[in-house]
């Protein structure tokens, strides 16, 4: 869970069938990076990169890849990277 003053990520629904929504969330502002990768390692997508203010966001994957095809199902990681700290998410892609 996320918790007030802390750097949190966490995705809404951890199985979806198109988009996922993913929490995150920030102590003030800091340089982000959100990136999707597949079960192998491998970058699918960056959803963000750039200065976020502080607080809590919502960013919207919708399960597309970096070149706007539909991903297969399967288990992908959501990757958000502050230079400070990486927190990691999973979500179940089901078609």
């Amino acid at each position: 869970d996320v918790v007030f003053g802390q750097t949190g990520l966490r995705v809404l629904g951890n199985v979806t069938g198109s988009a996922s929504r993913l929490e995150l969330s920030l102590p003030g502002r800091a340089e982000v990076a959100v990136d999707i990768y597949d079960a192998r390692g491998a970058r699918v997508r960056q959803l963000y990169s750039g200065s976020m203010e502080g607080g809590t966001r919502v960013l919207v994957w919708d399960g597309k890849d970096s070149t706007g095809q539909a991903v297969a199902s399967g288990v992908y990681f959501v990757r958000m990277n502050t230079g400070r700290e990486a927190l990691t998410d999973r979500v179940v892609i089901v078609r």
